[in-house]
């Protein structure tokens, strides 16, 4: 009897120093989060639900705490009451934020390397373009790094923006559906769940909903697994499977296209990025037809415009493709050129 009571108290011993150490660091978190955003809501976190806490970039210490409840009523009290104006803060100039992943960060390909964005910039001096781009970002990342960078008072907000996400797309399929995963009522084709496994989303619902490093946490073991993750057999994909990666790109574009017009932006571009193998490759095509089918919906939206260039190659350039590109199938200076001349021609020139 004596030695039970020693286990129960034992067990109550632990579960107490189990929980004052997760008090501690949850303490710790939400100090260095607030410090950083300069946001105390952060410690309102998981009481108000209202309250959305979100990992931009741990590396510099870019996190996102917004009030859902808060921000609604911002916008009412900007577009129907007309209380509030967003002012930019250069009007000499056209600011433009570019997003997407390699293709659109550029220097891919040693001395024979730029950005289109980059080019773009210099076709006008009166053009300010921030590139937001990195290699192995999709629209999950993206919409994160938009909502945080907006919200800074160290960037120069935009008039245009430029979302230039497409075939990296497929890192959703890698990665799983993360962020709207629970907008997503399907799973890919390699991830039916069981029954236990759906009750431990269900778990691990509730400790992001409630546990700052527990987001925190989760963060940066999914950046490991990135980091080690294998490649998945893209002929083993199902037609489901790209329809679900292009399902998540929606809900992020248009996330995105919201706070673009709730804010006032001129216009919300969506460039789609020609590639070789879109050129002449059948699959690719086949597989692209989900995207293109989501485009045609997403341009009905308040000022949002589709850029797609593979339709605006002439016939020679489609003939010497190869040109565009070094070994790794990335941009070179001269398709880096190409690009730009597309985005400046389409929309400041037509």
């Amino acid at each position: 009897m004596k030695i039970l009571k020693t286990i129960i108290v034992n067990i109550f011993f632990y579960i107490f120093l189990t929980l004052l150490y997760i008090i501690f660091f949850e303490i710790i978190s939400r100090t260095v989060i607030a410090s950083t955003t300069k946001n105390l809501d952060i410690f309102k976190y998981g009481f108000n639900k209202n309250l959305i806490f979100e990992i931009a970039d741990l590396t510099s210490f870019q996190f996102n705490v917004n009030d859902i409840g808060l921000d609604q009523k911002k916008y009412l009290n900007t577009h129907l009451n007309k209380k509030e104006e967003i002012i930019n803060e250069n009007k000499e100039n056209l600011i433009i934020w570019t997003f997407g992943a390699s293709l659109t960060y550029g220097y891919s390909c040693g001395d024979n390397s730029s950005s289109w964005p980059g080019e773009l910039a210099k076709k006008n001096t009166k053009l300010k373009v921030i590139n937001f781009a990195f290699p192995g970002k999709y629209s999950d990342d993206s919409i994160k790094n938009l909502i945080h960078n907006y919200k800074s008072k160290n960037n120069l907000k935009p008039n245009l923006i430029i979302w230039a996400h497409r075939d990296e797309e497929l890192l959703s399929i890698a990665r799983g559906i993360k962020r709207n995963k629970n907008k997503i009522n399907d799973n890919f084709s390699f991830q039916k769940y069981s029954s236990l496994y759906t009750t431990v989303l269900s778990i691990d619902k509730t400790f992001k909903s409630n546990f700052s490093i527990y987001v925190v946490l989760n963060h940066m073991i999914d950046k490991l697994e990135y980091v080690s993750e294998k490649k998945f057999d893209r002929k083993k994909l199902t037609n489901n499977d790209w329809s679900l990666a292009i399902k998540n790109f929606e809900l992020n574009t248009t996330e995105a296209i919201d706070l673009a017009n709730e804010n006032d932006i001129q216009k919300f571009v969506i460039l789609s990025l020609f590639t070789s193998d879109e050129i002449y490759g059948s699959e690719a095509k086949e597989l692209l037809k989900p995207y293109f089918i989501t485009l045609n919906r997403l341009k009905n939206y308040k000022n949002v415009q589709i850029i797609n260039t593979i339709k605006l190659l002439s016939d020679e350039e489609k003939l010497n493709q190869d040109s565009f590109f070094c070994e790794n199938k990335h941009f070179n200076l001269k398709g880096h050129k190409l690009i730009s001349d597309i985005v400046y021609e389409e929309l400041l020139i037509n």
